[in-house]
């Protein structure tokens, strides 16, 4: 039996390797982009951080340390079964790869089975949710506007009420667009 217990997810990127680390050095967005965890706090604490929220709808507190290196990052996660979360940034001919592991060795057969609800099934949503913003990212992340409402505003607000205030949006949209129909066909029937 091995001890390795990995999971893992890669996002390919037209962003330069240097681009994709230096979005990366940005934790908190990095982790607020997860649409199945909901970050109620997160504070920064000299080479790591304290998250509170919730993951999966479960109640998640930790602390981690954070440390980078060539290859790209390290979070070392303290309580949880998860014991580190790996971001290898690969370079590719047009971009970069963003490879995010999940490590769970270390821990006992036993323990594994005791702890299953712990695993982060968020990993695959998490990689699709960055690899959607990051072309967003690339388009508009230099437009200080977009910037400020998407880190200010966007990312600070709970997954749920990203997704709620997405449907109003696309809604209020819709409305506008049957009203402006209805007026050009009043206007034609004149």
């Amino acid at each position: 039996m091995t001890d390795e217990d990995r999971a893992w997810v890669s996002v390919d990127t037209k962003l330069a390797p240097d681009e994709l680390r230096a979005f990366c050095r940005d934790i908190e967005r990095l982790l607020r982009l997860n649409p199945l965890l909901e970050v109620t706090s997160f504070v920064a604490e000299g080479g790591g951080f304290a998250l509170v929220g919730a993951l999966d709808g479960r109640p998640l507190a930790t602390r981690a340390s954070l440390a980078e290196d060539e290859r790209g990052f390290s979070l070392a996660w303290e309580g949880l079964l998860k014991k580190a979360t790996r971001l290898d940034i690969e370079p590719l001919p047009q971009g970069a790869r963003l490879v995010i592991e999940d490590d769970y060795s270390g821990a006992s057969e036993d323990e594994r089975r005791t702890r299953l609800d712990e695993v982060d099934r968020s990993l695959l949503a998490w990689g699709q949710a960055i690899g959607g913003f990051l072309p967003r990212w690339r388009r508009w992340g230099g437009f200080g506007p977009w910037r400020w409402w998407t880190e200010r505003f966007w990312l600070r607000m709970t997954p749920q009420g990203r997704r709620v205030a997405r449907m109003i949006a696309w809604t209020t949209l819709a409305e506008f667009a049957v009203f402006l129909m209805v007026v050009a066909v009043m206007l034609a029937a004149e």
